[in-house]
């Protein structure tokens, strides 16, 4: 350390100053010690910021259970199901040619030799066919049900109640389910609606055997089908790489003859499986707002019985609706078109309700309006007693022809138009009415209620 010499100047103006030099101070520092407290001080940085993330991570993972339940979780937990819809030319296909067989002709000899020959290798083998072909049908049908246990479930709803002498009691009752989707955050199950009705705990039983709580996603009264969901959260990883999701096939491809098998409930308890082949297909059934086909079968069954009906593929082309609950009596089951029901699936599996008019109809094609002297549209053939169109004053025999000035020709265009409006929802409903002088327009107005 040096301390400088001091000095005296006249400034200009005659006045003197003092001139100083300030202490000066040299430090000698290693750079060695530098380095070590450069990096202690990165250490440092570097070991709370991996804390700070770690914490954050923690609080996050715990934060964001709750997050999703009552702030409405991220974008992910609102995925939506989708169920692509089916032509119903879709099942037509091209005629392929085939090879002519080999002919031979009639009356000789040669023809009465292979006559013999097959008769007898028949007679011969009857019996053996017989037994055959049952014994494969009947591995067959093991063999699908088998293949198709991870898309069923066993739906149990619990309710309590009181006897007359107010004693408590617990209710319970059980239907089939169909497992229709895995999403991120939910596995949706198709079954009855019956079992909703009232204030009841769910329950679903999967094919593993393992049991979870369910709550109800969607409910249909007029086709009385419900979509209920299970919490991925409350599942193991085990159960849900168990689970298959159900391939909804298309209806429109089944023909008479095909053999199909019954799941479910088809006995009247679950889980029972019936099979048998395709009678009769009804194409047009009329339903509530919708025309739809019904498939008939030879498959034995019980009227207070519900299910599916599977092809060879292992896909569902058919669903039996839940019959009279009290009648146990044998039955030859019928099935829903389960392409026609596609639309309604995906609706009550999105947790979207939709609007009911509550007609029954027929649809007036210009061939059959110039036949009867209609005019073109939809004839109603019923009004459901207390829906909506019968509250509004809508009768048989009326022809519907727009809602809200928009035309309607056809009962796809109707559902079309019901999916765009909301229960409770008031629509003026066009139709053309049958006078003393012909078919005159009238206009109503129509709150639409809830399926």
């Amino acid at each position: 350390m040096s301390m400088s010499n001091q000095s005296d100047e006249d400034k200009p103006d005659g006045t003197k100053t003092e001139k100083k030099e300030f202490i000066r101070e040299t430090i000698e520092v290693s750079r060695e010690e530098r380095r070590r407290k450069c990096f202690t001080a990165v250490l440092v940085f570097v070991g709370l910021a991996v804390i700070f993330g770690l914490i954050a991570a923690f609080t996050f993972a715990l934060a964001r259970p709750w997050m999703e339940k009552n702030v409405g979780g991220t974008e992910e937990v609102s995925e939506s199901v989708t169920i692509p819809r089916d032509d119903i030319n879709q099942g037509e296909t091209e005629e392929t040619e085939e090879s002519e067989p080999e002919t031979i002709e009639s009356g000789g000899e040669e023809w009465e030799a292979l006559m013999e020959s097959y008769m007898s290798q028949y007679l011969e083998t009857l019996d053996e066919e017989n037994l055959t072909m049952n014994s494969v049908r009947f591995s067959w049908v093991r063999d699908m049900c088998d293949q198709l246990e991870p898309q069923l479930a066993i739906v149990t709803s619990r309710q309590a109640g009181e006897d007359p002498f107010e004693n408590p009691y617990t209710r319970s009752s059980q239907t089939f389910g169909l497992v229709l989707a895995k999403t991120r955050t939910e596995v949706l199950i198709l079954t009855d609606s019956y079992l909703l009705e009232k204030d009841a705990v769910v329950h679903v039983t999967l094919g593993d055997k393992s049991e979870y709580d369910a709550h109800l996603k969607g409910i249909d009264h007029v086709l009385e089908i419900a979509v209920v969901a299970i919490d991925t959260a409350q599942m193991s990883e085990k159960t849900l790489n168990y689970l298959q999701t159900a391939t909804l096939g298309n209806s429109y491809q089944v023909k008479e003859g095909d053999y199909m098998i019954a799941l479910g409930n088809p006995m009247g308890y679950v889980p029972s499986v019936s099979h048998g082949i395709v009678s009769y297909i009804q194409t047009m059934s009329q339903g509530t707002d919708m025309n739809y086909q019904t498939i008939q079968t030879n498959i034995p069954g019980r009227k207070n019985g519900s299910g599916i009906i599977v092809n060879r593929d292992g896909e569902v082309i058919g669903w039996i609706p839940a019959g009279d609950r009290e009648d146990e009596g044998d039955c030859i089951l019928s099935a829903m078109s389960i392409s026609d029901m596609k639309l309604y699936i995906e609706n009550l599996s999105n947790g979207r309700s939709m609007a009911k008019l509550g007609v029954r109809m027929q649809v007036v094609t210009k061939a059959l309006a110039e036949e009867k002297e209609l005019p073109e549209g939809l004839y109603i053939s019923k009004c459901d007693k207390d829906g909506p169109a019968y509250e509004a004053g809508l009768q048989s025999g009326d022809v519907l022809v727009a809602i809200n000035n928009r035309e309607i020709y056809t009962a796809p265009e109707l559902q079309s138009v019901l999916m765009e409006l909301k229960p409770d929802e008031l629509v003026h409903v066009k139709v053309m009415r049958k006078g003393r002088n012909g078919y005159a327009e009238q206009e109503f107005q129509v709150i639409l209620q809830e399926r």
